[in-house]
């Protein structure tokens, strides 16, 4: 064997630390620039989703929560009553 890095260990590394940089940079945005940014990603999914129905295709179904999530909602939302 050589002393090559395996390329299958550095991808990764590599995606987390872009995935970092791309957080960090998410943090250091204001309040009204994060809730522009959803408010942008809220229309672009009408967008897509008016193309879709001009198109004839079906909605898109999420894949269903786990069991484990829907029983934390619950849990939680009897304590908010």
């Amino acid at each position: 064997m050589d002393n090559e890095p395996d390329k299958r260990i550095a991808f990764p590394v590599a995606a987390v630390r872009a995935a970092e940089k791309d957080v960090a940079g998410l943090r250091a945005l204001t309040l009204k620039e994060r809730g522009e940014m959803v408010l942008s990603a809220c229309r672009t999914a009408a967008l897509i989703r008016q193309s879709r129905v001009r198109a004839g295709l079906p909605d898109v179904l999420p894949a269903p929560w786990p069991k484990s999530t829907l029983e934390f909602l619950r849990k939680h939302a009897r304590h908010g009553r």
